[in-house]
């Protein structure tokens, strides 16, 4: 799990760095995550695909010595699989997710719309208020949580 984390942990760093730098350029928010998708998915993919190739012999080994290191090779390919996805296609909705939560919070604390790119750490305007994009998170976890909640209620796994 840990050597799983350090392998996602660092794909994400330079997918984050990468849309760091597109908003620093002055791109707008949709084209720095657009063009960090496309500018990063051959690298991260080629991470995964290396690693899980290099952990297939061990993977496919039969001998009893192999035995004890199966299931940690077995977690970390199909981890990084999972991983992957995770990283190429939710941290881009994440990142919008998010900066529409703290757009929404400034527009309403401004009282005038703001702009996506304004609320961005690495955007040079930006304007922050950490105690409102704190409160913000906090209702948006809330609502989530209740969401959910809900959703487990009327599933029927929650009573």
């Amino acid at each position: 799990v840990i050597a799983l984390i350090g392998i996602v942990v660092n794909d994400a760093l330079v997918f984050i760095t990468t849309f760091n730098d597109k908003i620093r350029e002055g791109k707008s928010l949709e084209i720095a995550i657009v063009e960090t998708g496309k500018s990063r998915f051959r690298p991260i993919i080629l991470t995964s695909i290396t690693t899980i190739a290099g952990l297939a012999p061990l993977i496919l080994e039969k001998s009893f010595q192999a035995q004890f290191l199966i299931p940690m090779a077995i977690s970390v390919a199909y981890g990084l699989l999972i991983g992957t996805f995770i990283l190429l296609v939710l941290i881009p909705a994440l990142l919008m997710i998010s900066n529409r939560i703290k757009r929404t919070a400034m527009t309403i604390y401004e009282g005038e719309a703001i702009s996506a790119e304004m609320v961005e750490p690495a955007s040079p305007d930006r304007k922050s208020y950490f105690l409102l994009y704190l409160v913000a998170a906090a209702i948006a976890l809330i609502g989530f949580v209740m969401l959910a909640r809900l959703l487990l209620t009327v599933s029927g796994y929650l009573i």
